[in-house]
């Protein structure tokens, strides 16, 4: 009877389904009990290739008629194209898997969790955190430092260089706002309580400066006074700080400031310079030209603000809080008044504190020493506050004291002077204060004595002592004894100086 044979080429056990039916059998053909499997073969010419054969990984052939070819796959979860060397033979993609030829490389992946982090990679710094780097690259697997980043972390499509790299508001194109203070100028000076035009302004060169809050003024003893460019504010005796902060569109700020000292003057027109609290080295370094043994440098704090006339007091004002002239040069009004003891001087006080303030207030007083050199010195160092002493003894010409005061040889065409001068006629220091060196010497409240020999704050000299202190140096006196630091000591009860020892007063508010 005829029979169902099945083809087999290869000889596999495999057949590829052909069939014929007839009674004998067929060349390349078997009976089903012959075969392992009637179907399947997809490559009946090879008996290497049948769906019962081992797949070969790798070879491009699908031996087991799957229709896939066993491959090598290899982790790359982050998806940076560089696998960390894990792999699976796999016939299909696993999920995270890639054939090594769509990879950079199939090892050597630090981080598979960071597609930023793998063999090779070019770190930019970018301290401020702008999105800019300054140019400075390391090459690392892994992340290198807080303040590197790729590329594709960076702004942009390229690296761009940062101009500014301590700035995040400053970098390629872009910058921070400017403000400026037109007017007043810093350590601007006005007399009494005033009415003080501001002018600003502010500019950006990327964004622009945003319309109506852009501009804020304020005072660190006001707060805010204005948001316009120009305005005028009232402000009364002292130091005030003023601040004008402007604000670009990207929210970067500038601030600009001045120091605005409002004087306080007084009904007999005496002028008063506010003098700002703080910390200051007293005495001399112990290689200052013309030092003297009483001069050992401490720290002194003075913890309150203050007002120092600005000039020493002229015969005019002892004249009509007195009613006299004790003056040795006498018919000079606007020059100091000396001969005056320093017990004459409080008589002098205590009047004029009760002619401007009755019995309610006591504001004025002789200068301690150390309010008196603090306040000469207004920040600066040096012997004078034009500069250092150059010249003692037989060469007394001291150009830079020539700035400042009157002394015995103050310029090298008149040579030596005889007398006492107006007031204010010399450079003033930065506290807007005149005559600090020379003219006459200047009384001051404490006894004389021995310095401190660690810092102190606010002191008020000895409680006794033959002599009180007197400071600044005069008309008939040399370089040397004009310098800040300079301490002298007289009698209180007497005058007799060759007519060359006045005074100043200091006010407390």
């Amino acid at each position: 009877p005829a029979t169902v044979w099945y083809q087999d080429a290869d000889g596999d056990l495999y057949s590829n389904g052909t069939s014929l039916t007839q009674c004998s059998q067929p060349t390349d053909y078997y009976l089903t009990s012959d075969l392992t499997a009637t179907s399947g073969d997809c490559d009946d010419s090879d008996a290497g290739i049948n769906p019962g054969a081992t797949e070969i990984p790798d070879d491009g052939i699908d031996q087991d008629c799957t229709g896939f070819d066993l491959q090598t796959w290899y982790k790359d979860v982050d998806g940076d194209l560089y696998s960390d060397s894990t792999s699976q033979q796999a016939e299909t993609q696993p999920t995270g898997y890639y054939l090594a030829s769509d990879l950079t490389a199939t090892s050597g992946d630090c981080d598979d969790s960071s597609a930023t982090e793998f063999p090779g990679q070019i770190w930019y710094e970018d301290a401020d955190g702008d999105g800019y780097t300054s140019g400075t690259t390391e090459v690392s697997c892994t992340k290198f430092g807080s303040t590197y980043y790729s590329e594709s972390e960076l702004s942009g499509t390229s690296v761009e260089i940062d101009t500014d790299d301590t700035d995040a508001y400053v970098y390629y194109g872009q910058t921070r706002p400017v403000a400026v203070i037109v007017s007043p100028s810093d350590y601007s000076r006005f007399s009494g309580v005033s009415t003080i035009i501001f002018e600003g302004s502010g500019t950006d060169n990327e964004d622009g400066i945003l319309s109506g809050s852009s501009l804020n003024w304020t005072s660190d003893i006001d707060g805010q006074i204005g948001s316009d460019a120009t305005f005028a504010a009232e402000l009364s005796t002292g130091i005030h700080i003023i601040n004008l902060t402007v604000t670009d569109s990207s929210g970067a700020t500038d601030t600009a400031t001045v120091s605005v000292y409002v004087e306080y003057v007084n009904s007999l027109g005496m002028i008063f310079s506010p003098i700002p609290a703080g910390t200051f080295t007293m005495g001399s370094p112990s290689d200052e030209l013309g030092r003297y043994s009483d001069e050992t440098q401490y720290e002194v704090t003075l913890t309150q603000s203050f007002f120092m006339q600005t000039t020493e007091v002229t015969q005019q004002v002892w004249y009509d809080v007195m009613g006299t002239n004790p003056s040795w040069f006498s018919g000079c009004s606007e020059c100091p008044v000396e001969q005056v003891p320093w017990n004459d001087v409080h008589n002098f006080i205590e009047t004029l504190n009760f002619l401007e303030s009755g019995l309610t207030d006591w504001p004025y007083r002789l200068p301690t020493e150390t309010e008196w050199e603090y306040s000469c010195r207004a920040g600066t160092t040096t012997a004078f506050y034009t500069g250092d002493i150059t010249e003692i003894g037989v060469t007394p010409i001291d150009l830079n004291l020539d700035e400042a005061g009157w002394y015995r040889y103050h310029n090298e065409t008149t040579g030596e002077i005889s007398g006492t001068t107006l007031v204010a006629q010399k450079v003033p220091n930065a506290w807007g204060l005149n005559d600090m060196h020379g003219n006459v010497l200047e009384w001051c409240q404490d006894w004389y004595g021995d310095y401190p020999t660690s810092s102190v704050t606010d002191p008020v000299g000895p409680d006794t002592g033959n002599y009180r202190v007197i400071r600044g140096g005069s008309w008939h006196q040399d370089a040397q004894r004009c310098r800040a630091a300079f301490r002298g000591k007289w009698w209180t009860t007497d005058s007799d100086l060759l007519g060359d020892l006045g005074f100043r007063l200091v006010r407390f508010e």
